[in-house]
């Protein structure tokens, strides 16, 4: 998802935050065990801290993320008060994350797109036939499936198929058409969001 957003110019997993007396500190002050292994305090942890840049301004985002079953636990409900706090005395924005926020169709449809890089192998599509593929779509009804609208300007850009879907997959993953991600996104069934992308273009 961060990969996705585009403006995510950096991700650093399990980032410590430091230094540790200073959590140790506003552990205390919290009325919070700070958290210990083997006897001794250890790093507060935050799962994703992301640099964002828009062009302009860069800045952080502190990032948690936890299932709801978790969030039931006092220690667990302490610990992430501890770092929510950690980071607000350091004027950076933190917010927990669940399955709610991201549930599992938005994985998978991102997994799906995220294909066309083929682990950074994959061929960008020229500039033109990026061009020719989104006048062919425009003009597909969107009440078909993906696969035949897909199959469609296959046909009329006298591609393969499968060129045709990762050249779709690139478009959407570098957001060129947009997509509901909230949907699943099967050949098999219509994505009715596609339409809007054209709709906006005629308005």
């Amino acid at each position: 998802m961060c990969e996705y957003l585009g403006n995510v110019v950096d991700i650093r997993e399990q980032y410590p935050v430091h230094p540790i007396t200073e959590t140790l500190a506003l552990a205390h002050e919290l009325g919070i065990v700070h958290p210990e292994f083997g006897g001794h305090a250890r790093s507060v942890t935050t799962d994703a801290l992301l640099t964002i840049d828009d062009g302009n301004t860069r800045w952080q985002l502190a990032r948690s993320l936890k299932y709801a079953a978790d969030l039931t636990d006092a220690r667990t409900r302490e610990n992430l008060e501890l770092e929510r706090q950690a980071w607000r005395a350091r004027g950076i924005g933190w917010e927990l994350l669940t399955e709610h926020e991201l549930p599992e169709v938005l994985g998978q449809n991102l997994r799906w797109l995220r294909t066309w890089d083929k682990g950074g192998r994959g061929e960008v599509p020229s500039v033109d036939i990026q061009r020719y593929f989104l006048v062919a779509l425009a003009d597909q009804s969107f009440s078909q499936s993906l696969g035949f609208v897909i199959t469609r300007v296959a046909e009329r850009l006298r591609i393969s198929r499968l060129l045709a879907i990762h050249v779709f997959r690139f478009l959407a993953w570098h957001r060129q058409i947009e997509v509901d991600l909230y949907a699943p996104l099967h050949l098999t069934k219509p994505h009715a969001a596609l339409a809007s992308n054209f709709r906006r273009a005629t308005s």
